[in-house]
């Protein structure tokens, strides 16, 4: 259902949202709005069906604005995800490692499930072997996913929960379970075997 003009679509808890500050000059407002919108589209629409014409109906901003600021529909749809994930995804701290990982990986599967996120994820995955700004993007969103678990685990390595030499390779074993279930069909869970691989490696 496309939602009113202005509305924001629902973005995953996991994500933190950019505060609005007030009184922040009309440039910058509008910025901030055509990135709104964009996000709202690709939630709607997917990154295929998304268009510039939609984006700057919802924002009330001008197609030739746009394209000032966003040459292309694939410079915008970046700069609207990076802007929403401006802070990352919120890292949880149980004090356990396995809960913690658990817990990440829960949030990390939400934003990539959202039709604003996942399908634009993998694309950019695809294209990256043939255009270089795609493969960046790529590379950029994985390397913070990466640096977020290794948060994590640092932390548990710090309490004494694992130890520092089997501790490094759990954050690759983790991001290459969530990749494995984003691109194949569903069946048992990711947590399920994160689990296992996470408590063997602690016993």
């Amino acid at each position: 259902m496309t939602r009113e003009p202005g509305k924001r679509s629902d973005r995953p808890a996991s994500v933190r949202p950019r505060p609005r500050r007030p009184g922040r000059p009309r440039s910058d407002a509008a910025h901030e709005a055509i990135l709104t919108a964009t996000i709202d589209v690709l939630a709607d629409r997917g990154p295929h069906d998304a268009s510039v014409d939609e984006i700057a109906a919802r924002a009330h901003a001008g197609k030739d604005t746009i394209y000032r600021r966003w040459p292309h529909k694939i410079d915008l749809i970046r700069a609207a995800l990076d802007w929403s994930l401006e802070g990352g995804i919120e890292l949880p701290d149980s004090g356990s490692l396995v809960d913690d990982i658990d817990a990440y990986v829960t949030r990390l599967a939400d934003l990539l499930r959202d039709r604003g996120f996942g399908p634009v994820v993998i694309s950019f995955a695809v294209d990256g072997h043939y255009d270089l700004g795609s493969s960046r993007w790529t590379e950029a969103f994985w390397h913070a996913r990466l640096a977020e678990l290794d948060r994590i685990v640092q932390r548990a390595v710090e309490r004494g929960e694992v130890p520092a030499e089997r501790a490094r390779l759990l954050p690759v074993l983790a991001m290459a379970q969530v990749c494995y279930r984003l691109l194949i069909p569903p069946g048992a869970t990711v947590q399920q075997d994160l689990r296992a691989i996470v408590t063997a490696i602690l016993a």
